[in-house]
């Protein structure tokens, strides 16, 4: 945002997308310091959004959950990766809609 938001003020509009996690919204063991980080891009979103809307500048956030890709299925498959119960069930309650494996 530092060098894009002089550049949009400067063209008159704009827009910026954050790119976090589900893990930004949600919690779970053993990565902390990666919940934090992600959930701080929420945050940060709405304080800009509402400082540079003036400026005509929109500025969102994006939170993906898991997808389930068939590399994702693998590795869980091999124990590298275990699917996450208590995940699961916070993205239920969060109504986020599970998703079919992707084909590559």
């Amino acid at each position: 945002m530092k060098h894009a938001v002089p550049a949009m003020r400067k063209r008159g509009a704009g827009s910026i997308i954050n790119i976090s996690s589900i893990f930004g919204l949600v919690g779970s063991s053993g990565s902390a310091v990666y919940h934090g980080t992600k959930g701080d891009v929420r945050p940060l979103s709405k304080a800009a959004a509402i400082e540079y809307a003036p400026d005509k500048i929109r500025v969102n956030s994006v939170h993906p959950g898991i997808t389930t890709s068939s590399r994702a299925l693998s590795r869980s498959h091999d124990n590298r990766r275990a699917p996450n119960p208590r995940l699961q069930q916070q993205e239920a309650e969060l109504g986020i809609l599970p998703t079919r494996p992707v084909e590559h």
